[in-house]
């Protein structure tokens, strides 16, 4: 690839590698499960809410992915399914599943969650980010006992659910679609870290015989520091984003915030900075650009890091 930028020079060649090297994969920390087994008692199952007189929801893997189905149903019943074997979400990652629906009659949730060790009865210190429909995307939680508002978007062709932790108390919910990450809330959870100690689902099925299936691959993702639009490589994309939301308001780290505190400033294009190597000497916040002919050069490499991260996925 190098040979075809070689009238660049050698500061060209020396900037291509250093972008190169700043473009390094976002790998998983590890598959927490492929599901490709019928055994699920890595899980253990919590009601938080039940307004029948009967126990109707259950989870299994029969088919290589993971399904929820309700019997008997008579009232809402909602549950969270953590795994009880140690993992948790850290600073700094961000917990994924594959999405394939296939439903039948009418659902209400089933999704990927976060939460402290769960209290059966008890909604309390969780969030959840989850599909209504083939379509709907919902997402709602408890931060202590105070319950967050529903937020849900509507006519969306989900590849994937997240749930990430920017900062210590700080998560973002939201979905992939299109190759785009979209940041539907970011939630300070103030004192309520343990949220980000177990890592699992969460279901709510009201109808007898209803069920839901194609959830799969769950992972943990690290976070590339720097990388704002979760490419996984830091470039010329990721400077411009803060550059244009500079000393704006934001929701979300697609949007520039890396930090998790609302607002994009000079700590978040530090971090971009610090993480960017020899790339950020070669622009600059208020109006420097990269230099001819190293932009092209640039762009052209950019653009192939970001398909090659797309296909790593």
């Amino acid at each position: 690839m190098l040979k075809a930028f070689s009238s660049v020079g050698s500061l060209g060649v020396a900037l291509i590698g250093a972008l190169l090297a700043a473009s390094a994969s976002a790998g998983p920390v590890g598959v927490i499960d492929e599901f490709d087994d019928a055994n699920l008692t890595e899980y253990t199952l919590t009601k938080i809410l039940d307004q029948g007189t009967t126990s109707n929801i259950a989870f299994s893997s029969p088919s290589g992915m993971l399904e929820v189905a309700s019997t008997g149903a008579d009232g809402a019943e909602q549950v969270l399914f953590l795994r009880n074997d140690g993992f948790g979400l850290a600073e700094g990652e961000e917990l994924r599943v594959d999405i394939d629906l296939t439903i039948a009659g009418a659902v209400n949730d089933l999704g990927i969650a976060v939460g402290a060790t769960p209290t059966a009865g008890v909604r309390e210190d969780y969030l959840f980010v989850s599909m209504r429909s083939a379509t709907q995307v919902n997402s709602r939680g408890f931060i202590g006992v105070s319950e967050i508002g529903q937020i849900q978007n509507f006519g969306v062709d989900v590849e994937q659910l997240f749930i990430s932790r920017p900062a210590a108390s700080t998560f973002e919910l939201g979905y992939y679609a299109g190759g785009a990450r979209t940041v539907m809330r970011s939630e300070d959870v103030g004192a309520n870290i343990s949220i980000g100690d177990n890592v699992g689902f969460y279901a709510d099925l009201r109808e007898d015989g209803a069920t839901i299936a194609g959830l799969d691959n769950l992972r943990i993702v690290v976070q590339l520091p720097g990388d704002v639009n979760d490419d996984g490589s830091i470039d010329l994309i990721d400077f411009g984003i803060i550059r244009d939301n500079l000393f704006d308001e934001v929701v979300g780290r697609a949007l520039g915030d890396l930090t998790g505190d609302g607002l994009v400033d000079f700590v978040d294009y530090r971090e971009w900075k610090d993480n960017a190597g020899e790339l950020a000497s070669q622009v600059s916040l208020f109006g420097g650009s990269v230099p001819e002919p190293l932009s092209f050069a640039l762009a052209a490499i950019a653009g192939a890091a970001v398909v090659g991260a797309s296909r790593r996925r």
